[in-house]
């Protein structure tokens, strides 16, 4: 079966995911895009998959067509053309269109099935039952068409062909978004098609083609591994009217359902979303649309102008996007490389072009995807051993190509690269390098300070030891602890390493859960087997199976490094044995980027996070508990007794629970910043209020990636719900960058410190746009809520208000960073907020956070620390509020503790109290 799409530049980022979605359940397959376009000086041939150019087809009045139709109307229009265009090529077989914006969730076994049956042509209603009282109801589809073209599948025979060659003929004018005349583009002349095309399937299966449209016919589920439609597997769905910027939208097209009422649909969506700008939306969708958007009628209903407008709205330039090609295994490469025989061989041409033979060193132009260098990139004769059927010398392309502004080659400009662009890392993530005295060192750790690297020196020493201020790692035996790294990566290290198992062992153990190793090593990509070159022996002797081979050596280049080894595809189930999973080959190619050669390969693995692959699906989402039964559940009100005052001396001398005790001392693996002394605060102040018997939910908004969000868990009572809001991956709502959360991350880390994600409630969302009411239905006022999101002023003021709506009566909100001179916005949202009536006022400050509660409550906690006897309190007027500043003490307080102290002034650092003046104008 061959499968193509149709699209514009602009819309790329969908069409990658489409092909990336349909590979993952067909395997490597014939797909084909007919782009819709000017592709002057558009790199086709770096995609994985082959492009048409409109002009191929051979269209009779393509030129008046682009001037007359709208960017809908011509996408649709030349749909029968690709359709005679791809029988000429592959006479006699199955055809199937899929629009750029469907995400393929399973294999097309019943569409197969009707093929093998005798189906010539097969088509996938909108609704499969009356649908008088929905939103689109019947009447809707006697005006758009009884059939989606987002789908369709022909058998090319010569009754097919005239009626494309009809269909096409009718296009060519008759492409147009008409309602009143009965017209809407292509789809409604496909009503015709079970009439003109014997056995023509309408299938009826509500896995296919599912989308807003009949979206009140079919409940999406998540069950047992697998997406489901009504009971039945689901095969893919169609995003049609996707507005992929926006978190809230589902479909521009539908106001019946949202974000808010399409259940587990949401977790699809995200997953699909994450895509979408994984595979480039920030760049393509930047790129002009090079004839008429609104068309000679100068107006677009379907895809109105405004999206692309903005879209293109200024800003930094997007670095290009580097498509990749997914193998997880030497027969996926091959038959896919199989595929590709004619881009290959341009990807070749291209590269010979560019070469000014009988020069030893020249530079080229490209792209530097790492510094955005344009201009010259350096190449040379050496390393060089490959040659053309001519005999001219070859260049290693792989080691060369150096960026003249970073200094870095090809191999790792690519890795680099495909780092930020496949994984994201946020600024304060923790790598490890296998090397230090680098330019690669040196480039990532400007971008990530957290970045580890090491150096091997001799024999003598052993790892951890520090040799001229660069630390020894032996990567066969790491001194690292276990789960300490977000990623490693390895660059042209393990074919120098004698047991390079005993190395991708350690790398698994010193990973995070979910944390990923990037590797890259001699890789020979037609061979499943390793060539071994060389064998250390038990007596430390090396027995030399091949020519000894070294390579460079920055500690060393004069000797270099031994060569053991050529890698192969068993090193992908090398790294599964040991457990690591989503082990796979990204292979890439680029002339703007100037990553030339063939082939350039990247290996990718990630490391199990706690709990295993269904973790994330025990978290109850937020989304979810909206919909349950049709009716949020309710949580009956929260209430505080009006009576007992407990001795707070005895209850300081009681001892913290044994998790809370754990994760207090050895939590700081988790990323994210929480220091010991607020901690501690925010536990005697979670006790204090139970002894009290307050009662009601926990909650952050800003979560990160849980370093707060754990000890609340680990604080909340057994029938208490906790919830956190965070845009995790959508790092495009982060407005001002001071966090990356990671949604996989954080589920990994709460699990892995409280061992339990009942009652957790999972909000992944902007905050400035979160219903209140709505959290409040499903997990109740809230006793604690911690706000630590976005720093800008606008946030700080959104978040505040929402916290007040959040917060119980006689709960607590603790504030970050109020007083951080590296986020002033902090203090500008703050004062913005009690300027304009907020009713929580400041108690107590302390190293980093601020208590926030209603005025009636603050004689209540501020004794409570003066009673607790293990802060010492001074008192500070912040906006004209009296506050406590709590400044550390060791934490086992005296049995008990004298009157006269617990009253006494105590001094307070100079600088604080300083802050302190000048923000309450004293």
């Amino acid at each position: 079966m061959i499968f193509f799409t149709i699209a514009s530049r602009n819309f790329f980022s969908y069409v990658l995911t489409l092909h990336e979605s349909l590979q993952r359940h067909h395997g490597p397959v014939k797909f084909y895009v007919a782009v819709c376009d000017d592709l002057t000086d558009f790199d086709k041939d770096q995609f994985p998959f082959t492009i048409i150019e409109i002009d191929d087809l051979g269209i009779p009045n393509l030129k008046e067509m682009s001037g007359k139709y709208n960017i809908t109307e011509l996408n649709t229009s030349i749909k029968p053309f690709v359709f005679l265009y791809l029988f000429d090529k592959f006479p006699e077989q199955i055809v199937t269109y899929l629009d750029p914006d469907i995400f393929v969730t399973g294999r097309f076994e019943e569409l197969e099935s009707a093929f093998v049956a005798g189906a010539n042509c097969v088509l996938t209603p909108h609704v499969l039952e009356p649908a008088e009282y929905a939103e689109m109801e019947d009447r809707q589809f006697l005006r758009y068409g009884v059939y989606n073209l987002g789908f369709c599948a022909l058998r090319d025979t010569p009754q097919v062909r005239r009626v494309a060659s009809w269909w096409g003929r009718r296009l060519e004018s008759l492409c147009v978004i008409d309602l009143p005349g009965g017209l809407f583009v292509d789809q409604k002349w496909a009503d015709l098609l079970p009439a003109y095309i014997d056995h023509t399937v309408a299938l009826r299966h509500p896995g296919y083609n599912a989308a807003y449209w009949n979206l009140s016919q079919r409940r999406i589920r998540y069950l047992d591994q697998e997406w489901v439609a009504n009971g039945q597997p689901l095969r893919f769905f169609h995003f049609s009217g996707n507005k992929i910027e926006d978190y809230e939208v589902f479909s521009r097209h539908s106001s019946q359902f949202t974000t808010k009422n399409i259940g587990e649909l949401n977790h699809l969506l995200s997953e699909y979303r994450d895509a979408v700008y994984r595979n480039g939306h920030e760049y393509y969708s930047r790129i002009p649309y090079a004839f008429s958007w609104n068309g000679a009628a100068g107006q677009n209903i379907h895809t109105p102008s405004a999206i692309s407008v903005e879209r293109m709205r200024g800003g930094e330039a997007v670095r290009p996007h580097l498509p990749v090609a997914r193998h997880r295994s030497l027969e996926e490469f091959i038959s896919s490389r199989a595929q590709l025989t004619s881009i290959l061989a341009r990807r070749r041409e291209a590269e010979v072009s560019r070469i000014p033979f009988g020069q030893y060193a020249f530079t080229l132009d490209g792209v530097c995807s790492c510094c955005g260098h344009r201009g010259g990139f350096q190449v040379s004769g050496m390393y060089s051993s490959a040659t053309l059927d001519d005999g001219r010398t070859y260049p290693n392309w792989r080691e060369h190509l150096d960026c003249l502004s970073c200094r870095l080659v090809n191999r790792v400009r690519a890795s680099l690269h495909l780092l930020q662009q496949e994984f994201k890392p946020n600024r304060n993530a923790s790598i490890y390098i296998t090397e230090r005295i680098t330019r690669t060192y040196d480039w990532l750790r400007s971008k990530y300070p957290k970045t580890v690297g090491s150096e091997y020196f001799t024999t003598g020493q052993k790892s951890g030891d520090v040799v001229e201020g660069i630390i020894h790692q032996d990567v066969q035996s790491l001194s690292f602890e276990d789960n300490v790294f977000n990623y490693i990566l390895t660059f042209d290290v393990l074919e120098h390493v004698p047991d390079h198992a005993a190395a991708l062992r350690e790398f698994f153990r010193c990973l995070a859960p979910g944390g990923t190793l990037m590797i890259t090593v001699p890789f020979q990509s037609t061979v499943y087997d390793y060539k071994i070159r060389a064998v250390l022996k038990r007596d430390g002797n090396i027995d030399h199976l091949l020519e000894p081979e070294y390579h460079g050596n920055p500690v060393d280049m004069n000797a270099g490094s031994l060569c053991f080894r050529y890698f192969g595809w068993r090193l992908l189930d090398e790294l599964r044995t040991i457990g690591f999973e989503d082990a796979e080959v990204l292979s890439y190619w680029s002339e703007q980027l100037l990553h030339f050669g063939d082939s350039q390969l990247l290996i990718v693995a990630r490391k199990p996070a706690e709990g295993g692959r269904d973790a994330s699906h025990s978290i109850r989402l937020f989304a979810d508990d909206v919909v349950a039964g049709g009716q949020p559940r309710e949580v009956p009100p929260q209430a505080r007794p009006a009576t007992r005052q407990p001795n707070l001396a005895s209850l300081f001398e009681e001892r913290m629970t044994k998790k809370i005790e754990n994760y207090l001392a050895n939590g700081r693996q988790v990323e994210g910043w929480l220091n010991s002394f607020d901690a501690s605060i925010i536990h005697k102040l979670s006790k204090h209020q139970s002894h009290l018997g307050i009662k009601g939910s926990l909650g952050e908004i800003g979560v990160h990636h849980g370093k707060l969000f754990i000890l609340l868990k680990l604080c909340a009572g057994e029938q208490e719900n906790t919830y956190a809001i965070d845009v995790f991956e959508e790092q495009h709502l982060n407005v001002d960058g001071s966090g990356f959360g990671n949604s996989k991350i954080f589920e990994s880390n709460v699990l892995k410190w409280t061992g339990d994600i009942s009652g957790l409630q999972i909000v992944k969302a902007d905050s400035r746009i979160i219903d209140a009411d709505t959290i409040l239905k499903i997990s109740g006022p809230a006793r604690m809520l911690s706000v630590d999101g976005g720093h800008t002023e606008e946030c700080t003021l959104s978040d505040l208000r929402l916290a007040e709506k959040l917060i119980s009566n006689n709960g607590v909100v603790v504030l970050d960073d109020l007083f951080n001179r590296e986020w002033p916005g902090v203090m500008a949202g703050f004062s913005q907020y009690l300027s304009a009536g907020g009713i929580l006022k400041p108690f107590a400050v302390s190293s980093n956070k601020t208590y926030l509660a209603h005025l009636s409550e603050h004689d209540a906690y501020r004794g409570f620390g003066r009673d607790a006897g293990i802060f010492i309190p001074r008192c500070a007027t912040v906006f004209g509020t009296e506050v406590d500043v709590w400044l550390e003490r060791p934490y086992e307080a005296p049995t008990s503790l004298p009157e006269t102290e617990a009253q006494e002034p105590k001094k307070v650092s100079g600088g604080l109290l300083r802050a302190f003046r000048r923000l309450s104008g004293v």
